[in-house]
């Protein structure tokens, strides 16, 4: 199992982006730091300007300058932790304000200030295995990738070949009377469990349906036989068998390149 490793956020880029930004953005979070202690958001939620040339200081920013020292700032103070770096700390939070006044001018121009975002953690950036945890999928897949090349391309790890009392089926359908036994929105083994399926004309219980855990592989290379595997490729495939085993995959199966 991953999960984001905020300390290795801050440490690796917040920190270091930080340090890249201009004299002017950083005398501008010093300001925020200083002369906004005692703002809060109003009832429409917004953040008072504490003075209309400091809202002027932000709109003779470029957009993107504005917006990417506003994902930095915010960055810097959301995943702060003991025995990080020194840098400008607040004890009124000026690094979520800074990134709120970003935000106001940027809807004010029109622009989206998501659009901006220089990370994604969907893509798995900075996130890190988890001690004491299983491997989850992409993780027994980033490892596959490296034991099947060059004769493979490991494409992902992914649930197949449904059934539904051992018939052609369908995945377990989660509705609202599994919902209702969650707690905060958190469905665990026996919520899932406390109701049929939610699939229309299913109604059958979670046990009943089962699937198999398939490894989706691409053949690399040129002028391969479409009917067989190649002597490399099927002892690659051998030499796989007990890592696939130990993490609880039933098969293999191939897919064209695009």
């Amino acid at each position: 199992m991953r999960e984001f490793n905020y300390e290795r956020a801050h440490r690796e880029w917040a920190y270091p982006e930080w340090e890249k930004l201009s004299g002017t953005i950083k005398r501008m979070y010093k300001m925020v730091n200083e002369d906004c202690a005692e703002l809060k958001h109003d009832k429409d939620t917004g953040l008072p300007w504490p003075f209309p040339e400091f809202k002027a200081m932000f709109h003779g920013l470029p957009t993107a300058e504005l917006a990417h020292a506003g994902h930095v700032i915010y960055g810097l103070g959301h995943w702060d932790y003991n025995g990080a770096r020194e840098w400008p700390r607040s004890t009124h939070g000026a690094y979520w304000k800074f990134e709120h006044y970003v935000k106001q001018v940027l809807t004010e121009r029109g622009e989206d200030y998501a659009k901006y975002k220089p990370y994604d953690t969907k893509d798995g950036w900075m996130m890190d295995h988890k001690e004491g945890t299983e491997l989850d999928h992409e993780e027994i897949c980033d490892v596959v990738k490296l034991r099947v090349a060059p004769h493979f391309d490991a494409m992902k790890i992914d649930s197949a070949n449904f059934k539904v009392n051992g018939q052609d089926g369908h995945p377990f359908v989660i509705g609202l009377k599994h919902m209702v036994n969650a707690r905060n929105g958190v469905l665990d083994e026996k919520c899932v469990k406390s109701a049929p399926c939610a699939m229309r004309g299913c109604g059958q219980p979670y046990d009943a349906h089962t699937s198999d855990t398939v490894l989706f592989l691409q053949r690399l290379g040129e002028d391969l036989p479409e009917d067989k595997l190649t002597e490399d490729e099927l002892k690659t495939l051998s030499d796989l068998q007990d890592l696939l085993t130990k993490h609880g995959v039933d098969g293999v199966a191939f897919v064209k390149g695009v």
